[in-house]
């Protein structure tokens, strides 16, 4: 397998295309986080995932196509950083910098979702922890090193309708037997602010609850999505227009159905749960919801059977395909360039990224264990952080860099740094307790009300903007390269 089967894949058709960007981007919280946090928190959090799932299709058609042409017509682009190369003429040393940014983010982003799922496996009791990780890693690292990004693309279509069916089968048979209006009123309560329930109940008596500002926010955190999409390689792996379009359908179809059935699904482990204490644990939760299901009567048991499938699948695919695209990057950002080099034949080539490729895969997936084990955290809490950060700070230069032709690679690492500043400040600096509410002190984010997101993502444009107007130097062949992809019908 040489570099390019790896990273992309071979012979992509839309269907494995479109669920893999569903399972990847919206199948652990679909089964997980969504449901989990409704159970606990209300409705008011579904906002969030929604500006998630819109923001999907928005960022699937204004980054897909131009991103496509510039793959078929640089045929050595596989992951971010070499479209970054490819679109500005990047020297070495800065894309070495950009894809070591990018490997640490991921490797951190992997290492919790192997973390997360062991704790939720383990919780099975069919085995401790380590074991677990260990199991997981494996088996993601045997799909990666065998078959690179064929395999996980094409296993995300049964793993997504599977998560499909289930979802739609368990609120089936909850309407059949509690009635909608229970489902409905156990998603939408809550005790906290900013749920849909308390929104509804101020607007019938003439009072505001969820103020505009607080839905901004909570849609806002949809744009970190324009930077996490573009990481795998689906739009790179799309050999025509068609297929992008078959893929953005299918992400339209099934995103829909995820979002719908998993805000159900949270309302519907309230009636079957609660008041059950899941101690902050979406392990527990998860392993209390499949415990109820297989105690149930016969469709209970197939639903059962279906939820813990879906959870193996998304499991295996998810981390599978974050294996690939840090492998990819290090292999093709990293070591390709001095290690291929002098490669003259391509026989000699192929044997070569082939050892990249298993000895890379081995080191990373073992290095992501390791930190694995001794990160016994909930991969909710610190995936969607880092996916924000990688998102803020990849985001709008991805935008920039695909629709205004003078934009120049001192804009690109400003606008990514400054990106990344401005939302780690707004997020994590604390304003004095004088200034703070009642509950204590509060982030600048939370007290300006729309959160850290959409000022980090504006900032970060403007930034790109007005350093690309001083530092970008005419350069005739990447223009007309920059027109072609934008004007050209594939």
């Amino acid at each position: 397998m040489d570099l390019r089967r790896f990273c992309t894949g071979r012979r992509m058709s839309g269907l494995p295309l479109g669920s893999a960007a569903v399972i990847f981007l919206t199948g652990v919280l679909s089964l997980t986080v969504l449901p989990y946090h409704i159970y606990t928190e209300g409705a008011g959090v579904a906002w969030i995932y929604a500006g998630i799932f819109v923001i999907l299709q928005i960022a699937y058609g204004a980054l897909s196509f131009r991103l496509m042409r510039y793959a078929r017509k640089n045929q050595g682009m596989y992951t971010v950083p070499s479209y970054f190369m490819a679109r500005f003429g990047l020297s070495q040393p800065f894309r070495f910098v950009i894809a070591a940014f990018y490997i640490v983010i991921m490797l951190i982003i992997y290492s919790c979702i192997l973390s997360g799922f062991a704790q939720i496996i383990s919780g099975f009791d069919v085995g401790n922890y380590i074991i677990c990780v260990i199991i997981v890693s494996s088996i993601g690292l045997l799909a990666v090193t065998c078959f690179g990004f064929s395999l996980l693309a094409r296993a995300a279509v049964p793993a997504v309708i599977i998560l499909s069916l289930t979802l739609c089968g368990i609120v089936a048979n909850s309407v059949a037997k509690m009635g909608l209006g229970t489902i409905v009123r156990n998603t939408i309560w809550s005790d906290i602010q900013g749920s849909v329930s308390d929104y509804i109940n101020v607007m019938m008596t003439g009072q505001r609850y969820l103020y505009p500002e607080e839905l901004i926010k909570y849609l806002s955190y949809g744009l970190v999505v324009f930077g996490f999409l573009p990481m795998m390689s689906v739009f790179i792996a799309s050999p025509t227009a068609r297929m992008v379009k078959r893929g953005r359908r299918i992400t339209a179809i099934f995103s829909i159905i995820l979002f719908v059935g998993a805000s159900f699904f949270g309302g519907i482990s309230r009636a079957l749960l609660y008041p059950m204490d899941t101690h902050e644990s979406a392990a527990d939760y998860m392993y209390a919801i499949a415990f109820k299901l297989f105690r149930g009567d016969w469709v209970s048991n197939v639903l059962g059977v279906g939820y813990v499938t879906s959870l193996i699948l998304i499991i295996v695919i998810v981390s599978g395909m974050l294996l690939n695209v840090i492998v990819g990057i290090v292999s093709t950002d990293l070591l390709a360039p001095a290690l291929l080099k002098k490669t003259r034949s391509s026989e000699d080539r192929h044997k070569k990224e082939q050892i990249l490729i298993i000895a890379v895969s081995i080191f990373i997936a073992g290095l992501g264990a390791f930190i694995a084990c001794g990160i016994r955290i909930e991969v909710h809490l610190i995936v969607f952080g880092m996916v924000a950060i990688c998102g803020i700070a990849t985001g709008p230069a991805m935008i920039l860099s695909l629709y205004k032709k003078r934009m120049s690679g001192a804009g690109l690492g400003a606008g990514m740094m400054t990106g990344l500043m401005i939302y780690l400040a707004l997020d994590s600096v604390e304003l004095i307790p004088s200034a703070a509410s009642e509950s204590g002190k509060i982030s600048i984010g939370e007290y300006i009300g729309i959160g850290a997101v959409i000022p980090a993502f504006v900032i970060s444009l403007i930034v790109i903007v007005i350093v690309s107007r001083f530092t970008y130097k005419k350069d005739e062949s990447r223009e007309i390269m920059f027109d072609e992809v934008k004007n050209r019908i594939v």
